[in-house]
């Protein structure tokens, strides 16, 4: 679904497009047209401690992986995933980022950020399924297994986002002029030899039935094994 050009990755799959400019991971993934007309969104937005330097680039199957030059002694890794969702014309996203420190403690912090235009929005508790109207908050604080689900004003599409429970710190969801969901990642000090890991998922779906459908996907996404890093 990927064409990599130079540093530029672009994503095709039936009524969903998009671009990815690896030199720029905090736009993520952004000229994004549904059915052929733009949205004015930016997703799944990389904030870390990194230069946007690439140091080097792959597709890999459904992967796009990005290694960037290390900064204040930290080494970052991006991996973003495209897959088609069965049995339905929705897509799934995901990014990982995977960091690691040459010195003996470093500072970790990073979020991963969506934005969109304002919208109707629902919590989704993906243990017991079930939906909640949120309205349209100014600031709401985002549990670790709540999902947030998005319904563009005059679309059939939808769209949910969560992180993985394992790498939950606090997740934020503000509606000013636009909607955007934020998850903070990696709390504690980074230590020399370890590799930190946070996974955000975020999916694509027909607005029928979006709620139902949204809570299985994020079921398998919590199931499902880390993409792999180096």
């Amino acid at each position: 679904m990927w064409k990599l050009n130079a540093n530029i990755a672009l994503l095709r799959r039936e009524r969903f497009s998009c671009s990815l400019n690896l030199e720029k991971p905090d736009d993520g993934l952004a000229d994004f047209e549904v059915d052929g007309f733009p949205v004015a969104a930016r997703l799944l937005r990389v904030a870390a401690p990194m230069r946007p330097q690439v140091a080097d680039c792959y597709l890999r199957g459904n992967d796009v992986v990005v290694t960037y030059h290390q900064t204040d002694h930290i080494r970052p890794q991006v991996v973003w995933r495209a897959e088609p969702l069965n049995a339905s014309e929705g897509l799934q996203l995901s990014v990982t980022l995977a960091l690691q420190t040459s010195q003996l403690l470093s500072d970790p912090q990073s979020q991963v950020i969506s934005e969109m235009p304002a919208t109707e929005c629902l919590a989704i508790n993906f243990d017991a399924g079930d939906a909640t109207e949120l309205g349209t908050p100014q600031t709401l604080a985002v549990g670790q297994t709540t999902a947030v689900l998005f319904r563009p004003e005059n679309q059939t599409w939808s769209m949910v986002q969560a992180v993985h429970p394992m790498d939950y710190l606090s997740s934020e969801l503000r509606c000013r002029n636009t909607t955007e969901l934020s998850h903070a990642l990696f709390q504690d000090n980074l230590e020399k030899g370890v590799i930190l890991k946070g996974r955000v998922g975020l999916w694509l779906l027909p607005r029928a039935d979006d709620a139902e459908v949204a809570a299985a996907c994020i079921r398998a996404f919590v199931a499902a094994p880390l993409p792999l890093t180096t």
